[in-house]
């Protein structure tokens, strides 16, 4: 018997009686803490689209960077070739300039610049 009676003295123990108003009291603030919690889910739901939006905005902006990138390779690698190819035609040039035909050449070009430039004043004048 004794055995029982501790039982029923740890079991009271265990379970709080609240009287009416403390329970109202406590629904109050479970209704507030329920409230709460609603509003910091809501905001935290808030605040994770705008991190998606932002992952989504940095995604697209690397991407353009990535293509960005690309383009100025592929100029780079233009520029680099036209170089290149100027330094060749130049030097092409040089030679030209230098051989004994080349040098002719040049001559019989500046001939015919002066000729056309006189032919084109004399024709002003006559008209």
């Amino acid at each position: 018997m004794p055995d029982s009676k501790e039982t029923i003295s740890k079991n009271s123990h265990k379970e709080k009686v609240y009287s009416e108003k403390e329970y109202v009291e406590l629904e109050k603030e479970l209704v507030l803490f329920k409230e709460k919690t609603y509003e910091n889910l809501q905001q935290f739901k808030r605040l994770f689209e705008i991190l998606e939006e932002e992952t989504k905005k940095k995604q697209l902006i690397e991407k353009q960077l990535t293509c960005t990138q690309e383009t100025i390779s592929q100029l780079e690698t233009k520029i680099f070739e036209l170089e290149n190819k100027n330094i060749k035609t130049e030097r092409e040039l040089q030679a030209l300039k230098n051989s004994k035909l080349g040098r002719l050449t040049k001559k019989y070009w500046a001939f015919r610049k002066r000729r056309a430039y006189r032919k084109s004043v004399v024709q002003g004048v006559n008209s």
